[in-house]
Order: structure tokens, then sequence, then C-alpha cells
């Protein structure tokens, strides 16, 4: 049964060579052109496209009952077509307002040899799942097994041949066209098999083989019942971050507003995706979303997620998200010096640089903050990334990295993944000594500067400051 809210909507098919469709409960009024046609039933848009020569109406007897079209029974319609060797006939549905899929669950198909020279029939179908990568195919999820009837159904899956009759469950990868002579298969067509899964896209094709035993004139009875709707809706999202800025948090997950009128739970199938401007967005089963947008883009970017519920209904959603023009950070540095007047040889000059940004942005990827002292051989400088305090006043070497490279001291900033937070502050305490040169008083400048592209910033007028070390020796 199908059902669709109140409403209940049994439901047959009928295919190969002659190919028909039953629909009881609601009469139906088939939309025909050439090989495509289209009926609505409680909602549910069924889509039928064929290789075969075009759609015709024709008689066909079901369980004993003979229906026609328009029909001769009410409330019943007959669909059918001549079905040839190498022809396909494929089946699809979806809701009818929305044209998305909708998945039938646990279809159990009817088989039964009803006319033509009595050569039993390879029933050979093959699987195909909609656009949706995350449907379920044979060979994730989807099992054939065998329920009534005395013949056997024998199946090709593309890793062999499997009987029925044995009582295996069938599995594996979508079914193989390379079908081997007739002169090697014992087949048969007549009893019920069911599709353990569900399934909202599929092709059914007789192959065309040579031997003896090929089809001749035969006429089969194809029909599947059992038949439950089910539909899950993913809705398309937005978000904003700023420019380089990765995306997360609590609240930012694309399952919030999608929706499942079953009450079935959903979850997201993909969960790392190339966004169209070439980020990485990265999902949890959960809908959570951490998006990492492209170095140096500002704009809109996208992406399609899959979303399937605890049934095997799916859908796609689209996330759109706006990442803010650049606007870049400012970093400016305070010297805070202990000591400024040396009398004698040398003196303890210890001193402190504070770092702040001041656009409140956070640093570019890629671009990191970097202070730098120039090398004097008055100045004699020690950094000890385990220092608490210097001069009374906390400080956060271990924020920082030091190297001498090129006559200049440089500190490197490592916290944070190397990201200056905007807004932020950071302290550096550096233990040092001035030599004074001998026999000698004057002043010498003592001066820290901020890298030009530290953290991507642009501004450079507040980049220095300095201290005149005073010396009397």
């Amino acid at each position: 049964m199908w059902g669709i809210g109140k409403k209940k909507c049994k439901i047959g098919f009928l295919l190969i060579l002659w190919c028909s469709l039953i629909f009881e409960g609601t009469a139906q009024n088939w939309s025909i052109s050439g090989r495509n046609a289209v009926a609505i039933v409680d909602g549910v848009k069924i889509i039928v496209k064929t290789t075969s020569p075009s759609f015709e109406r024709k008689a066909m007897n079901i369980n004993g009952r003979n229906f026609w079209s328009p029909s001769s029974v009410a409330g019943m319609t007959c669909l059918s077509t001549t079905f040839n060797w190498n022809n396909s006939i494929t089946f699809e549905f979806r809701d009818s307002i929305t044209n998305q899929f909708i998945n039938v669950k646990n279809p159990v198909i009817h088989v039964d040899h009803v006319g033509g020279i009595q050569h039993k029939m390879l029933f050979y179908p093959f699987f195909r799942s909609t656009s949706y990568s995350s449907l379920l195919t044979l060979n994730n999820g989807l099992s054939w097994q065998k329920i009534s009837g005395t013949s056997d159904f024998i199946l090709n899956n593309g890793n062999g041949v499997y009987d029925s009759s044995a009582g295996n469950v069938v599995t594996g990868v979508p079914l193989s066209t390379d079908i081997p002579s007739a002169d090697d298969w014992n087949y048969a067509a007549s009893g019920s098999l069911r599709i353990n899964g569900t399934i909202s896209r599929f092709t059914l094709t007789v192959p065309h083989f040579r031997g003896p035993k090929a089809p001749r004139g035969d006429r089969m009875k194809f029909a599947f019942t059992s038949l439950d709707a089910n539909s899950t809706i993913a809705i398309d999202d937005s978000f904003i971050t700023d420019f380089e800025k990765k995306l997360e948090g609590a609240n930012i997950n694309v399952l919030l507003n999608d929706i499942d009128n079953e009450g079935h739970v959903q979850s997201v199938v993909r969960k790392r995706v190339n966004t169209f401007q070439g980020g990485v967005a990265i999902l949890s089963s959960l809908g959570g979303l951490i998006y990492l947008p492209p170095n140096g883009f500002s704009g809109t970017d996208f992406f399609v997620y899959d979303v399937c519920d605890s049934e095997g209904a799916c859908d796609q959603g689209r996330v759109e998200i706006r990442v803010n023009r650049f606007f870049p950070p400012d970093y400016f540095p305070t010297l805070f010096s202990g000591k400024i007047i040396v009398f004698g040889e040398k003196g303890n000059i210890d001193f402190l640089i504070a770092v702040a940004e001041n656009n409140g942005k956070d640093s570019r990827r890629n671009f990191s903050v970097e202070v730098r002292v120039p090398h004097s051989q008055s100045f004699a400088f020690t950094f000890d990334s385990d220092l608490l305090d210097i001069n009374g006043v906390p400080v956060d070497n271990s924020d920082w990295a030091y190297s001498f490279d090129s006559g200049l001291h440089k500190f490197e900033y490592i916290a944070n993944g190397g990201v200056f937070l905007g807004g932020g502050l950071s302290r550096i305490g550096v233990k040092a000594v001035f030599n004074s040169p001998i026999n000698s008083s004057r002043k010498v400048p003592l001066k820290v500067t901020i890298k030009s592209d530290s953290g991507g910033q642009i501004n450079r007028d507040n980049d220095n400051d300095q201290d005149m070390i005073e010396y009397k020796n």
C-alpha cells in the first residue's frame, strides 16, 4: 500500500514483452507523449519512460481480472507498450508539487509467464540511483529475496549468478550488462521477489542474448505492490562570515530547518564538500557545518549537500555563504623600557613590547604577525618563552617564537594557530643589557617595529615605537 495522508492507493506495474501499469483506488488520466507517460496518484507523480515503441493502451489480465483503458472497471486504467529485446523501461516517483524524488519502500515484484512460446525468460533488472548520489543502490544496502512461487529467479549482480530457490539474499554491485549465452542459464520467471530497501528510480531491461532458449514471442506479466511513500525535505540555508574567517558554531547547522513529515531521523550523507569557489565545507552527520573560505575570496560561495532519513528517503539542499569583503587588521606596538638611563659600563634595561590590533579584525591566514627589534652591539637581548612577567607586568612570551635573522631580532605570533584575534593584545618580555661605549655620553634609540604586512595589514603609520636610552660612561 502507498499511503499519502489519509488516502491509500494500490499500485501495480506490468511490463516485458507487454508492459502495463495498473493503479487501483483512484482513477488515473495518463498523459502520454510518445515514449513518455505521466500520471498523478494522490500527490505522487509517476513518470514512465521507455526505449521501446510508443506507449499504447491494451487489455491485461491480472489475477483473473481483465482491465482495459479507458476502463471497463471503475477506477482502473491500463498503460501498455510492446517490449522487445534490449528495450528498457524506467520508473520515477516524484512529489507532484516540488518534483522532488519520493522513495518507495520494500517493493514486491510479481512475475508470471502469460503467453507466447513456452520459453522461460531471464529476469534481469538493472538498478540505477537517482541523480542524488546518496540514494541506495545494490552495493549500498539493497538486496533481493524470493518470498513466494515455485520457480526460481536467477539474477546476475555482477559478482555471479544467485539462485533464489536456495534462500540466498542477493546483494552486490549494480547489475552487469554482460549477459552470457542463454544456454548457460537455468532461468525462470514465476513467483514474487522483494527488494529489501527503498528506491525512487529504477530501470528494467530485457537483454538481447543468443541461443536456442532466447525468448521469442513470450509475454511476461510484472506487478509491484507493497509500496510505502516516504520523503524528506532539505531546505536551503544561508550564512555569513568575514573575509578568510572560518565559519562554525552551534547554530551553524544545515539540518535545523530541514523537514521530515514522517518524523524519521535525518542525517547528512557527505561529510566533506568542495564549494563552488574552491572553499571547503566539513559536515557532521548531525548537520554541523565548518566552512573554510578560499584565501583572498570575498563574495558569495555555495555548495550542495545530501540528506537522507532513517528510512532511506533522500534530498539535496543548497547552502549559500556570503563572505564579507576584506577589511584589514591594523597592528601597533608600544615599548615600555624598565630603565632609560645607564651609568657606567653596563646596565639592565629589560623592556616590554605590547602588541595590539586596532581594527577589530583577525589576522589573515598565511600572514603572520611579526615584531622586529634591530640588532646593535650596544644591546644584548635574551628571550625566554617561559617568562611570565617582566618589570612587574605579566607577559605572554609563550605566544611568540623568537629568531635572529639578517640583523633583526624577530618575534612571530604563534598562539591560536597563528591567528592574532581582532582587538587582541599580547605582551612580549625581553631581558636586555646595555653596554656603554667607553668614555662617552649620549642617547641612542631602542626601536621596535611591526613587519609591514603583518596579519595582512595595510596601514603602516603606527608600526613603530621607540625609547631613548641615555648612557654616561
